[in-house]
């Protein structure tokens, strides 16, 4: 009898397909030998299938939604999508920042004392200051740079002034904080511990820290989110720096008050590792469970 050409049968289908067919030998009690055809098992098949949909839903979760930046793709600080890019505190918004080599006040004397504003200038801008403290912050080109003095015990706390553009004590108010490194050359990133976020309102800030991928070198960039119930003609920020080696290029503040809730926007940085992993261990898993039953 010619094996290879034997067709697979079971009560409600039949096919010729080798893939889906598998000959067995196998021996009874008596010794016997008996060439079994075998179809391929339809449930772990239904099995592959289920896990395969398990994986396009775990990496679809992983996708970032409407309103979310993600550092490690980014180039350069991110513009909220609720932004007044014309600076006229339109949609009861504001925005400022200072960008690199601007730090430096009107008294050329490396401490930042009211620099003024040059990023989103015009409309109500913020302020920035380093108080009494007198230790020289500022690198020869103007750009924050803490050298070896500070510390976990020993910070350095950067002043924000930031006025909003609301209904005083009703709705809720956003702030986001952004900064990014200084490009010396050479892949850069933000120390561990580098900065102390404080509360403001009684709110603690949602805080994402890594790298962009900027273009030739990636640079060091974080992302706070204030967000506070009520409102005030404005607030401060006594934003900590905790460690040596801390440069700083680009500072950027934006707000906006609403009626009826915060902004949408939020910042990650993605660990695609730990996505992979979470997938790989439900698809064992459910391997696992389908093999217990049989």
């Amino acid at each position: 009898m010619n094996y290879s050409n034997i067709d697979c049968q079971t009560q409600q289908n039949r096919t010729s397909d080798p893939r889906k067919c598998a000959l067995t030998l196998l021996v009874d009690r008596a010794g016997k030998r008996h060439l079994v055809v075998k179809r391929a098992n339809s449930k772990l098949r239904r099995g592959m299938s289920q896990i395969a949909f398990a994986c396009i839903v775990l990496v679809s979760s992983a996708i970032p939604a409407v309103a979310q930046f993600n550092i490690s793709t980014g180039v350069n600080t991110f513009a909220p999508s609720f932004r007044d890019l014309a600076n006229t505190d339109a949609n009861s918004t504001s925005y400022w920042g200072w960008g690199s080599g601007s730090f430096d006040g009107a008294t050329n004397n490396e401490l930042i004392d009211f620099p003024a504003v040059t990023l989103g200038a015009g409309g109500a801008d913020g302020t920035l200051s380093q108080g009494a403290d007198l230790r020289d912050i500022l690198s020869s080109g103007n750009s924050i740079y803490t050298f070896t003095f500070t510390n976990a015990g020993n910070p350095l706390t950067l002043n924000f002034g930031v006025p909003t553009n609301g209904s005083v004590g009703t709705g809720f108010t956003t702030i986001i904080l952004q900064g990014m490194t200084a490009n010396f050359g050479t892949d850069t990133t933000f120390p561990v511990g580098a900065f102390i976020f404080p509360q403001v309102g009684g709110v603690s800030p949602t805080v994402a820290i890594g790298q962009n991928n900027a273009s030739p070198f990636k640079l060091g960039q974080f992302w706070a989110k204030y967000e506070i119930p009520g409102n005030a003609t404005s607030y401060n920020i006594g934003l900590g720096l905790a460690a040596e080696h801390i440069s700083i290029s680009r500072l950027v503040v934006d707000t906006q008050w609403s009626a009826t809730g915060y902004a949408p926007d939020t910042a990650v940085v993605p660990e695609p590792t730990s996505v992979m992993l979470t997938i790989m261990g439900t698809s064992a898993l459910m391997l696992r469970r389908r093999r217990a039953k049989h």
